[in-house]
């Protein structure tokens, strides 16, 4: 439940903590209320990551930290905080010396919009869509490199490290970078050159690194616009498609 609590409730209340002020928050809320995060002697600042901070320092700056909130949002943290607190078994001490929430924007302009909508009482169901992604990834690959590509492809997935359960598999759209990455070549592999280049491009915009795969496309583009002064239609399309995702985000 850690990743869980992270990329909900930072993305959910990303207005008011930015990237730096989870931790105070989240112990200035404790605080005024249940009190179960009372043994937590220290925290990491999460500006530089280097410093660990004693819990009185986040309890003095609980104005600074409160005055991000309107009072109504301040209660709905507040309450979010001590259902999370109520009902984790996870190891809160190590939680607040971990790094934080750390998704780029674009990833917190879906993930975030996802969590506001779910209150933090039906949280598991929210934490079930990377189930759903990594099934219909499944079917998109299948229909376009065959049962036995599917299956390989399966294989590899449930056996590597990064994509065991429930580590992150159980925390909030952790594979919607996968989806999207692998979707794209699945769309490729079928004609379908839009849907690819907006896939792709989601999944550079959520975790950076999947840009990489990108560098074949750009090879492409460059040699159509050096040899025939012109783009092809699915290469049109496919910028096309990159173009629609960047201005959707």
């Amino acid at each position: 439940t850690a990743d869980a609590t992270f990329y909900y409730l930072n993305g959910k209340f990303f207005d008011e903590l930015g990237y730096f002020r989870l931790y105070e928050a989240m112990l200035v809320a404790d605080d005024e209320g249940e009190r179960r995060f009372a043994k937590i002697a220290r925290y990491r600042d999460l500006v530089a990551y280097k410093d660990i901070l004693p819990r009185s320092t986040a309890i003095s700056r609980a104005d600074d930290v409160k005055s991000h909130f309107s009072d109504a949002q301040w209660d709905a943290f507040k309450h979010d905080v001590a259902h999370l607190a109520r009902v984790s078994k996870q190891n809160w001490s190590y939680f607040f010396i971990d790094h934080g929430y750390n998704p780029p924007p674009p990833w917190t302009f879906v993930g975030g919009s996802l969590a506001k909508l779910c209150p933090v009482e039906h949280l598991k169901w929210i934490t079930s869509v990377d189930i759903a992604l990594i099934a219909i990834l499944m079917m998109l690959i299948a229909w376009s490199f065959g049962i036995e590509a599917m299956f390989a492809a399966l294989l590899f997935f449930v056996v590597t490290f990064s994509g065991r359960w429930p580590i992150v598999g159980q925390s909030l759209l952790r594979f919607d970078w996968l989806f999207g990455l692998v979707s794209s070549m699945c769309f490729l592999k079928k004609g379908h050159h839009g849907k690819a280049g907006f896939a792709l491009l989601y999944a550079a915009l959520n975790r950076v690194f999947p840009a990489a795969f990108g560098v074949a496309a750009a090879i492409f583009f460059v040699r159509e616009i050096v040899q025939k002064k012109t783009l092809s239609n699915e290469m049109r399309r496919f910028v096309l498609g990159a173009a629609v995702c960047v201005v959707v985000i």
